[in-house]
C-alpha cells in the first residue's frame, strides 16, 4: 500500500524488526550480502575506458527532490516521509547510540564500496565527552565509513537558532556534502536537519 492508514498494525510490525544501526548480526549480515550483491553486479559493468565501477553509498540534495514521490517503504517509513543518506541508520529508530551506529559498519566490506559512502551522525559535543570524542572520531575512521559527516549540536540549539536568527549565525552544519551556517538554510533544509537523529552520546 502507498500509505500506512490501515496499515499500523504491519506498520508497528515491520518497526519492531532487526534494522540496520541495531548491531544485530540479521541486519548487519543481510547489509552485508546486499552490499557484496551489489558490488558483484557492479563489476559485470562494461567501462569504457577501463577500471572498474566501484558504487558508492551516497545520496545529496537530491533526496529533498524524490522523497516527496516515494511511497511507503517496507521498514515502516511512510509515503512522503524523509529517507537516509549511504550508511545512515533511519531516523525511524532513534534509539540507539552513536557507538552503535558505527560498529554497524563491521559488516560491511571496505573493499568493495567507493571512498564517498557516506553516513551522516549527530552529537552534542559536550565539555564532559572531549576525552572521548578523539577516540570516536578514530573507530569511526576505522570502521570504513569513506565520507563521515558528524554534526555536534544539539536539537534545542537549532530550534533557538530557527527561532532567533540573528543571534546563532555561529551554528554550522553539515548538511549533505556540504556545510552552511545553519540560519542560512531554507525552511525545507531546516525541517530535514531537524527530523534526523539527535544521539545523545558518542
Amino acid at each position: 500500500a502507498p500509505h500506512s492508514e490501515g496499515y499500523e498494525a504491519l506498520r508497528n510490525a515491520a518497526l519492531g524488526c532487526q534494522h540496520w544501526g541495531d548491531e544485530s548480526e540479521e541486519s548487519g549480515s543481510l547489509m552485508a550480502r546486499v552490499c557484496h550483491d551489489l558490488y558483484e553486479i557492479a563489476k559485470t559493468i562494461p567501462v569504457l575506458y577501463g577500471g572498474r565501477v566501484t558504487l558508492g553509498y551516497m545520496l545529496y540534495l537530491e533526496m529533498y527532490r524524490w522523497c516527496s514521490s516515494l511511497r511507503a517503504t517496507p521498514d515502516g517509513r511512510r509515503s512522503g516521509d524523509y529517507f537516509e543518506r549511504g550508511f545512515t541508520p533511519s531516523r525511524l529508530h532513534p534509539q540507539h547510540g552513536a557507538t552503535s551506529v558505527v560498529n554497524c559498519m563491521k559488516w560491511v566490506d571496505g573493499s568493495e564500496i567507493a571512498a564517498n559512502s557516506v553516513m551522516n551522525v549527530t552529537i552534542p559535543l559536550k565539555p564532559e565527552h572531549s576525552g572521548v570524542f578523539g577516540d570516536y572520531l578514530r573507530a569511526s575512521a576505522e570502521s570504513g565509513i569513506g565520507a563521515f559527516q558528524i554534526n555536534c549540536v544539539t536539537r534545542e540549539e537549532l530550534l533557538a537558532a530557527r527561532e532567533n536568527p540573528e543571534a546563532h549565525r555561529d551554528i554550522v552544519v553539515r548538511v549533505c556534502g556540504y556545510s552552511a551556517q545553519f540560519v542560512s538554510l531554507s525552511d525545507e533544509i531546516q525541517t530535514e536537519f531537524l527530523s534526523r537523529n539527535f544521539y545523545e552520546e558518542s
